[in-house]
């Protein structure tokens, strides 16, 4: 396979390789929407809510933007949040489930079980972007 690094002069081949690497190393989306946020009870139905369905489309956008890699088989997944505001929030309400189920329809990983992600990390961050993923083959 022919990459980028491979077709241009060889002093710049490393430069190219450190870019392509930083790149894909994570994924910078806009803050996900709490757990307690993505579904609303419509006459006894749980439909997704107005909040998580516009995110996941800004969020789509913010993916494509950035093209990166699509991983095969189980994957190690890390998301680090930094919230604008400085609001209590619990780390395990944070918006995995959105992250992890926006990978899958962005073909990212395969599926958001067991089998394919095998590990979570999740950190606060005091600066950086507001959501960033990134995701290990393992």
């Amino acid at each position: 396979m022919t990459t980028m690094a491979t077709r241009l002069p060889t002093r710049f081949a490393a430069t190219t390789e450190a870019l392509r690497q930083a790149t894909q190393s994570g994924i910078i989306l806009s803050m996900p929407p709490s757990i307690n946020r993505l579904y609303r009870a419509v006459n006894g139905r749980s439909i997704l809510s107005e909040a998580y369905r516009k995110w996941k489309a800004t969020a789509a956008g913010e993916i494509q933007a950035q093209r990166p890699i699509k991983y095969k088989g189980p994957v190690s997944v890390t998301v680090v949040l930094h919230p604008k505001d400085k609001r209590r929030r619990d780390l395990d309400n944070a918006g995995f489930k959105a992250v992890l189920d926006l990978l899958v329809a962005m073909q990212i990983i395969e599926a958001d079980d067991g089998r394919i992600v095998r590990e979570i990390v999740a950190r606060w961050a005091d600066e950086g972007p507001e959501c960033l993923v990134m995701v290990r083959p393992l």
